[in-house]
């Protein structure tokens, strides 16, 4: 028998499922780049929220209101942004049109799939790499191997 690829995973999705090639350049830019940049902003945007409520007592003058609201809008579009981002990245444009293209626009939905789709990956991720360290018929080998070297590391041993 000849070389055949392996089967791709498949997500569910509001009810329709799309690959998911976590091998995929793309894919893997998704996770890299944007999916880091999907916390950095939530960061960035929680502590300007943090800092408006705490500081909620001192008075805005409807300037300074109006421009708080617009970076925290710009903030949250970028934010939106990066979700989108990462969501075409992994699963291709037509997989994000097909799943938003009757919602409203929506950042916190955008997270959540976002959170959805990288939790898969990992554990996806870890049961290719377990196959690795414990193949058929050498588990043993491999699983001792990985416990000692851990234990050194742990104990400063080289």
């Amino acid at each position: 028998m000849g070389f055949e690829f392996a089967p791709h995973n498949e997500l569910e999705i509001c009810g329709k499922k799309y690959p998911l090639d976590a091998t995929d350049t793309n894919f893997i830019n998704g996770v890299v780049t944007e999916f880091p940049r999907i916390f950095a902003q939530y960061d960035v945007l929680s502590a300007m929220q943090k800092d408006l409520l705490q500081n909620r007592q001192k008075e805005l003058t409807e300037d300074g209101l109006k421009e708080v609201s617009q970076k925290m809008l710009e903030e949250n579009r970028k934010l939106a942004e990066y979700a989108r981002n990462f969501i075409v990245e992994t699963l291709g444009q037509e997989a994000y049109d097909e799943i938003f293209t009757k919602r409203a626009p929506n950042t916190a939905e955008h997270i959540e799939l976002c959170a959805y789709i990288y939790s898969e990956v990992i554990q996806q991720r870890d049961q290719i790499v377990s196959r690795y360290l414990n193949p058929p018929g050498k588990a043993g080998k491999h699983a001792r191997t990985a416990v000692v070297t851990k234990s050194k590391r742990s104990t400063g041993q080289n």
